[in-house]
């Protein structure tokens, strides 16, 4: 610990960095010096997922849930202005949900859904009560062989006939993608995945630490394959809408037998049971509400058997001629990325530095293709992925020493981002790439950087996304020349979704003007924080400024990656063509008003 002090005060005094790869490279001579080979894990606690912490004192029992009293709610990058003290409430069952509910409702208080709090927007905001779903299931790696035995797949016993359950699972919606994983595949012989098949979703985002609810809702997604979000992948949904009403919301022609639910709940009179709706419009409008139409509770999903995936990572320099990103590149964003038919699995990415090295050169980028391979040998045995912010950490150091580095010195930060992109490759020599089981590969380690970086993320038909680029790195050339603060430290994504039915998800298959799109490009722009508030709010100010520019480009926000972006009832009949229809569900849902909040006032939908 204090060489690891002595490491963090020596890069603070010495600053003054002229060049990012030999801040790197002082980085790590000046950790030999000290003696720092790996950090203990507790020296990182700040930036790992936590639980919020509860007050046994401040607990109140009540009708099949617990209340705690003034407990300060914040995500941990500390971005919400509506950080305060709440009262979280914790159900045990599906009961207690209700009840939570008709509790808030009697009290004339707003209640909301609370995940992993990853979240930058509005859409986690509450006025009064959260309800944390943590209660409701019991899963942990250290019981696992016991607790997916107790696990409640009863749903699954009442799908159609000519369905194999098998290929579903009914999580529940306050698990995260990260339990998820271990529960479907375990990486461990000694434990068995539930159902006895070792199964996986069919796509992952960036991260695995957001709870399954908060990710769908928001429209969270990966890149490629046949399913490539969270909300597409749903086939059945339970939610607890106003005055405690309990519905099993399914599409029209939906998985489960009406005649074997009524015959299974007339079995089982004790059980609370929800009213099945068969209905495209209340079932696509739910699957991306952003909890304006309750608390989610549990989901059924398709998932499909586990397979190995194998990445390969191919670095390209920008150069005066060369591959990077010039006028030849991006004539493949005329076409689709992704393979057709879509059962043609592949998942592809790009990464981007948005500056270039010098002023006569391209923009680098890095192009990962992640396909099914059925060779367990195939590519490096690599113990230790490179990823950002990985690449600069590899050893665990200290993320404020990340931090420190990623602000410090020249700027903008071309060389620091151009490292980031460039210690990925992989492709080198003979047997490159890297080969394990799906949700290790879909893994970029980005929910690492939920405690000390903040980010946004736009979607637009694929063949638009070479304009929006191109002025996205004309606005950041000039901003970068306004002085410290200014200027972005890390690679911009591109990441490739199939269009899907969810009515406000940003991948839904009719853009705004009408047109049917086969395939939305989401840019993400991210940002490792400064230690300095002031370099903060600068950081802000080029995300309100690219958010307007997107807009007007027809972009479409991540309902979870955005900052207080201005909604209007305007903006989005103009922008989701299933906007009026999503409206009157939420109307329908919401008939009390007990899920508004920020982000429902700022829509002007309260």
């Amino acid at each position: 610990m204090e060489k690891l002090q002595e490491l963090e005060e020596y890069l603070e005094k010495n600053s003054k960095i002229t060049d990012d790869e030999e801040a790197i490279k002082d980085f790590e001579e000046q950790a030999k010096k000290f003696s720092i080979n790996q950090i203990p894990e507790e020296d990182e606690s700040e930036f790992e997922e936590q639980d919020i912490p509860v007050v046994e004192s401040r607990r109140q029992l009540i009708d099949d849930f617990e209340i705690y009293h003034n407990i300060f709610v914040d995500n941990s990058a500390s971005t919400w202005q509506y950080a305060k003290k709440v009262d979280i409430i914790k159900p045990y069952n599906l009961r207690g949900t209700a009840n939570a509910v008709r509790y808030a409702e009697q009290r004339q208080k707003k209640i909301r859904g609370l995940g992993s709090r990853h979240s930058f927007s509005l859409a986690p905001s509450t006025d009064d009560y959260y309800v944390v779903l943590d209660k409701t299931f019991k899963y942990s790696t250290a019981t696992h062989n016991e607790d997916v035995k107790n696990l409640d797949q009863d749903s699954l016993d009442l799908i159609k006939s000519g369905y194999d359950k098998e290929k579903y699972f009914d999580v529940p919606c306050g698990m995260s993608i990260s339990d998820i994983n271990d529960v479907l595949c375990p990486d461990n012989p000694n434990l068995k995945p539930i159902g006895g098949t070792r199964r996986s979703m069919f796509n992952m985002g960036g991260g695995d630490v957001q709870t399954f609810a908060g990710a769908f809702s928001t429209g969270t997604h990966g890149s490629g394959g046949k399913h490539s979000a969270y909300h597409d992948t749903i086939r059945s949904l339970v939610l607890v809408a106003s005055k405690g009403e309990i519905y099993r919301l399914e599409p029209k022609d939906g998985i489960t037998d009406p005649a074997k639910y009524e015959a299974y709940y007339n079995e089982n009179p004790g059980l609370t049971k929800p009213k099945l709706i068969q209905n495209n419009d209340l079932f696509y409008s739910s699957l991306v509400s952003m909890g304006c139409f309750g608390i989610m509770y549990s989901a059924i999903i398709e998932v499909q058997e586990m397979k190995l995936l194998h990445e390969d990572a191919y670095y390209h320099k920008g150069q005066k001629k060369g591959d990077a990103w010039n006028e030849e590149f991006k004539k493949n964003f005329k076409k689709p990325f992704l393979p057709d038919p879509e059962e043609e699995e592949e998942f592809f990415y790009i990464q981007l530095n948005p500056y270039k090295l010098k002023k006569n050169r391209e923009h680098s980028l890095l192009i990962k293709k992640i396909k099914p391979t059925v060779i367990p040998g195939s590519g490096k045995q690599v113990t230790q992925r490179k990823f950002w912010p990985s690449v600069f950490a590899n050893s665990g150091f200290a993320v404020n020493v990340i931090r420190t580095i990623a602000n410090a010195g020249k700027f903008p930060k071309r060389r620091f981002i151009e490292q980031a992109i460039s210690a990925q490759n992989d492709h080198d020599g003979e047997g490159g790439g890297y080969t394990d089981i799906t949700y290790k590969v879909w893994n970029a380690g980005s929910g690492k950087l939920k405690s000390f970086g903040t980010a946004i993320e736009f979607a637009f038909p694929v063949h638009r996304v070479p304009a929006v680029l191109d002025l996205l790195f004309a606005f950041l050339d000039q901003s970068g020349d306004m002085g410290m603060g200014y200027y972005f430290n890390a690679p911009i994504a591109l990441r490739f979704v199939r269009a899907g039915k969810a009515y406000l998800a940003p991948n839904y298959e009719v853009s705004g003007d009408g047109k049917k799109v086969k395939e939305w490009c989401y840019i993400e722009i991210l940002r490792v924080n400064s230690k300095n508030v002031n370099d903060d709010q600068k950081e802000l100010e080029l995300f309100h400024h690219i958010q307007r520019m997107f807009t007007a480009m027809g972009g479409r926000p991540h309902w979870g990656l955005n900052f207080n972006f201005e909604f209007s009832v305007e903006y989005l009949q103009k922008t989701y063509p299933k906007f009026n229809p999503w409206l009157k569900a939420y109307q329908k849902f919401n008939s009390t008003g007990v899920f508004e909040n920020g982000l429902t006032r700022s829509m002007r939908i309260s």
